[in-house]
């Protein structure tokens, strides 16, 4: 669930986007940002309960969690601390209440930025985010999974969204040089405020809900240049292109993704 620009990859079954168009200015001038856009689906066939963890706050670890080494790379990343804010008049109904859905917003950026995992692996990637608070300001994601116009303001809301669609991730960045990092300068994401969409703690009689926490913590992954690896073969990594319902183990990075996050900005 994902929506960038430039060359990349893409949440939840999605397709690959097409190359972004270079608007740096015709005499060289400095490069604009340009919106990256990659999309998402959440593949809503029939669940299984196979693999459901018994208990929601001891999630069972997929199959190659900690020993698969695979992760791609959208090739940009910040320089600096991300700063992000939620707009919490938009949280539907059915979740409860802006507080509870905050906390989980803020848990899920936190499992990104120090690396959360159950694989002994240091939590310590070289990333940095900051939560400023709340605001009246939208993500700049269309309601058909496009980017729209950036802000300058890194924002996370629900909206509406294409039905097969968890949610989407739009980055905007200064493109590298001589096939160095871009610099990534907005990311927005759009979570889909369909009725009983998320749970923000699947039930034990859990089908067919998908664990927010699970589906934002592989956006902010993408929010910081991680993109998608095939799930079908890569079932243990949280930026897999397929979440299962109500599965909560992918709220914490697997291998391939810290060593990835480590590598690019570990040396910051």
């Amino acid at each position: 669930m994902l929506c960038l620009a430039g060359a990349a990859t893409a949440l939840l079954t999605a397709p690959s986007p097409a190359p972004g168009r270079d608007r740096s200015g015709p005499q060289g001038g400095a490069a604009r940002a340009r919106p990256v856009v990659e999309v998402a689906f959440a593949v809503l066939a029939a669940p299984s309960r196979a693999g459901l963890p018994a208990e929601p706050d001891q999630p069972a670890r997929p199959e190659g969690q900690c020993t698969d080494a695979t992760a791609t790379w959208l090739g940009t990343r910040w320089r600096d601390t991300v700063h992000w804010r939620l707009h919490p008049s938009g949280v539907p109904d059915y979740l409860g209440s802006a507080d509870a859905v905050r906390d989980v917003v803020r848990r899920a950026a936190g499992n990104v930025d120090v690396g959360r995992n159950v694989c002994g692996v240091p939590e310590d990637l070289g990333t940095a985010q900051r939560f400023d608070g709340d605001t009246d300001r939208r993500a700049a994601v269309t309601p058909d999974g496009g980017c729209g116009q950036r802000d300058g303001h890194n924002v996370v809301s629900f909206g509406k969204l294409p039905d097969a669609v968890l949610a989407i991730t739009c980055l905007w960045w200064i493109p590298g040089r001589d096939g160095s990092d871009g610099r990534t300068v907005e990311a927005d994401i759009l979570v889909n405020e369909s009725p009983g969409r998320f749970a923000l703690t699947p039930p034990s009689d859990c089908l067919d809900r998908w664990d927010l926490e699970s589906a934002l913590t592989h956006e902010f992954g993408h929010v910081y240049g991680l993109g998608h690896v095939p799930a079908a073969r890569h079932p243990g990594l949280t930026m897999g292109d397929a979440l299962p319902p109500c599965d909560i183990a992918h709220r914490s990075l697997g291998l391939g993704e810290l060593q990835m996050l480590r590598a690019h900005y570990g040396s910051a």
